[in-house]
């Protein structure tokens, strides 16, 4: 119960008033593709390396749609586009709706925004810097799945001098607005 509070008072804050939860597009789509179905684990420390993991932005749409690229503290919560990931163990429970954020490491800084990022309609574009992809589990099956959520004009920590100026006239609110999650990739992490 105290973890749907939770959740619930995260995504007040994140949602400004009127706008919807469900707005996910119908034109944009995120994949999460699993290069292999087995990752050994290290022999230092009995636990995952890097999964073998990679993520698509798909447009099936004819328009070419701009987004913010992830950037440090995107897998936070603290700048756009915030991303996440969910990895449960075995077969049973759910993926959450909301991307979990990362509350556990260093908060560190906050990127200033990268250039935004086109996917032209009918292409793909693959996501490779700053999604943080999983690492350091222990033997099992694991079912995982990944977040993608901007909502362009929200409010986020901000570093100081040019983002600013970036954030308000580089169309940053003009973004595409959207809450991805993506297919769900099984992995088995095995011992060696």
């Amino acid at each position: 119960m105290k973890r749907f509070l939770v959740i619930l008072v995260c995504t007040f804050l994140f949602v400004p008033v009127g706008w919807s939860m469900s707005f996910a597009p119908h034109d944009l789509e995120l994949q999460l593709v699993a290069t292999d179905s087995v990752c050994t684990v290290d022999s230092i420390d009995g636990t995952s390396g890097l999964l073998p993991l990679k993520v698509f932005l798909h447009n099936t749409g004819g328009k070419t749609v701009y987004l913010d690229l992830p950037g440090e503290g995107s897998h936070q919560g603290r700048r756009l586009p915030v991303i996440g990931w969910s990895i449960l163990k075995g077969d049973s429970g759910a993926h959450p709706i909301l991307p979990p954020l990362d509350t556990l490491s260093n908060p560190g800084s906050v990127s200033s925004l990268h250039v935004l990022g086109m996917v032209k309609g009918k292409e793909s574009s693959e996501l490779v810097d700053w999604i943080d992809i999983p690492y350091g589990l222990a033997p099992g099956l694991y079912r995982i799945v990944f977040y993608f959520y901007n909502i362009p004009g929200i409010q986020h920590d901000a570093p100081t001098g040019d983002y600013q100026h970036r954030y308000e006239y580089s169309g940053v609110r003009d973004q595409y607005r959207c809450s991805l999650r993506s297919n769900e990739v099984k992995i088995r992490v095995v011992g060696r």
